[in-house]
């Protein structure tokens, strides 16, 4: 990764980009975007600044708020993977029965 870093400004840039970025959302540092989203304006990392600026409400929202909808996406997620292999062979009590466990 040395050769490719010292090759190319740009690639190590976003490298040291994405390292910070990764570092303020695993240790939920609710006062980083600013600063990174400061130093991410120009180069590789723009576009995705870009979009981070546009809803850094939210952003700053999941680095503070203690609760997640992690437990509900999985649910969801199973919901969707059981009607997708179900799909044109069953009834609904069949289906029901398969969502329920039972």
């Amino acid at each position: 990764m040395n050769a490719v870093s010292s090759a190319s400004p740009d690639v190590a840039n976003a490298a040291g980009l994405a390292r910070r970025f990764q570092s303020m959302i695993c240790n939920r540092e609710a006062a980083a975007p600013e600063p990174w989203l400061r130093d991410a304006t120009t180069g590789p990392m723009s576009s995705f600044s870009r979009g981070i600026r546009r809803d850094v409400e939210a952003v700053r929202a999941a680095l503070t708020v203690q609760w997640s909808t992690g437990p509900v996406e999985g649910k969801i997620n199973k919901l969707k993977l059981i009607k997708r292999s179900m799909y044109g062979r069953v009834g609904i009590d069949l289906l029901r029965s398969r969502i329920s466990g039972t």
